[in-house]
């Protein structure tokens, strides 16, 4: 009985390991050899399932390399570990100063040329004058004081006789939103028909610079239509060649002179101390004549109103190239797009000299702080270790940060192999 109960087990054993296992058996024709262990039912089933493991990066300017990297703009770092699997980048947080020089060299905007015909001393015609305003940011009011003080100024170095030349007035008309420039009794006119030179003094034909440090990666803005120059800033127009025709054309159009005006000038929704009847911005002798110029367009000086990080290799966001002047033309069209040109576009705040109330956050006077900084890859990245930015804006001009530091966190997202584990949660029968 003993015997027949073993034999008996075996058959079972036998019948489990060659159906169930799918065990070659020996005993069986035309079978593979006894050591392919081949399985179509594993234990455990292995299933590609990964979770995502989220890690922040917080970056400073002052964390770079400054004898490397200088300029806060563009800079490179080696991050604290090597990261794997990175299949998100995104830019979640920032702190960015909220002051920027509107007007720089850099920017090609702190000089303006005149002429004048000045009465006092019977001095004459003037030479082209040029106007050299200090870099930063205005008010109205501020570019204004600024502008009357240096045209003042600018005639006083003429001659010793002109030492007291105080003529010029500047006013900032709140209502029509324009620089009123005037003269009490002498003509005069703004010519921006050239490009100004920055690199040793003014220039009235065509300038060639010759120092790359102060023209670093920049092209001439003049041959831009907008933000071409100081001009453009204080509201006047001016016409490219290919808009005025031929060089006489470009020279006559891209002038700016003053009418005569035989009364003093005023405005009257405001009243000055003690109190009168209007202000009157401009006075003109009796029997005189005085001279005024009103630009066609109020004065920009906010500058620019975002700026485009870059994650070098890494940027996502498409964008257009800026002023594009041939787009219909069948040859030299020079209408361009940029393919991955950033990876974020983030708002800037121009406005350092307006305190910026409560109400105005929520009813969206100034530019909201977020920006949509994003960008996934497939396959996913397999090592992170360095990562290169760059801070510029649309028409490609570096942003100056003057030495200001600032701070942003990027977001990495990454694959994390994992088992599944499949869990049952049975909550208890409450009342």
């Amino acid at each position: 009985m003993i015997f027949d109960l073993n034999i008996y087990i075996y058959k079972i054993y036998s019948y489990i390991i060659f159906t169930y296992l799918r065990v070659p058996n020996p005993t069986q024709p035309n079978h593979m050899s006894q050591y392919v262990l081949k399985t179509d039912h594993p234990l455990i089933p292995r299933e590609q399932t990964y979770c995502i493991n989220r890690k922040l990066l917080t970056v400073h300017s002052e964390d770079r390399d400054v004898n490397k990297w200088p300029n806060a703009n563009h800079f490179e770092l080696q991050l604290p570990q090597t990261y794997a699997n990175v299949e998100t980048i995104a830019l979640v947080d920032y702190s960015f100063p909220t002051y920027y020089r509107t007007f720089s060299s850099e920017n090609q905007n702190t000089k303006i040329t005149f002429t004048a015909t000045i009465a006092t001393a019977s001095y004459g015609a003037t030479n082209p004058l040029t106007v050299v305003i200090e870099s930063g940011f205005y008010s109205p009011s501020q570019i204004a004081a600024e502008m009357q003080n240096k045209l003042n100024l600018a005639v006083r170095a003429l001659s010793p006789a002109l030492s007291s030349y105080d003529n010029f007035r500047v006013f900032y008309d709140e209502v029509r939103q324009r620089l009123l420039f005037g003269n009490k009794q002498d003509p005069f006119t703004f010519i921006y028909s050239a490009a100004e030179s920055y690199d040793s003094g003014a220039c009235h034909a065509h300038c060639v610079y010759s120092s790359a440090a102060a023209q670093q990666q920049q092209t001439i803005r003049w041959n831009q239509y907008t933000n071409w120059g100081l001009g453009y800033n204080l509201g006047f127009v001016k016409c490219l060649p290919s808009e005025c025709g031929n060089p006489n054309d470009v020279v006559n159009a891209n002038k700016a002179s003053a009418v005569p005006v035989t009364s003093s000038q005023s405005v009257y929704y405001t009243n000055p101390s003690p109190p009168a009847i209007g202000y009157e911005w401009l006075t003109v002798a009796l029997g005189g004549t005085g001279y005024v110029l009103v630009p066609p367009n109020p004065p920009s000086l906010n500058g620019s109103t975002d700026m485009y990080m870059e994650i070098d290799r890494y940027n996502y966001e498409d964008e257009m190239q800026p002023y594009s002047v041939h787009t219909n033309n069948g040859r030299n069209n020079d209408y361009n797009g940029i393919v991955n040109g950033a990876f974020a576009k983030i708002p800037l705040r121009t406005k350092p000299t307006l305190a910026a109330s409560m109400l105005e956050h929520i009813y969206g006077n100034e530019p909201r702080e977020t920006s949509q900084g994003f960008a996934t890859f497939f396959p996913p990245l397999d090592k992170l270790s360095k990562l290169k930015f760059k801070f510029r804006y649309h028409d490609g001009t570096l942003v100056d940060f003057g030495g200001q530091n600032f701070s942003f966190t990027v977001a990495l997202y990454m694959y994390r192999d994992e088992i599944a584990r499949s869990k049952q949660l049975r909550a208890p029968y409450t009342m």
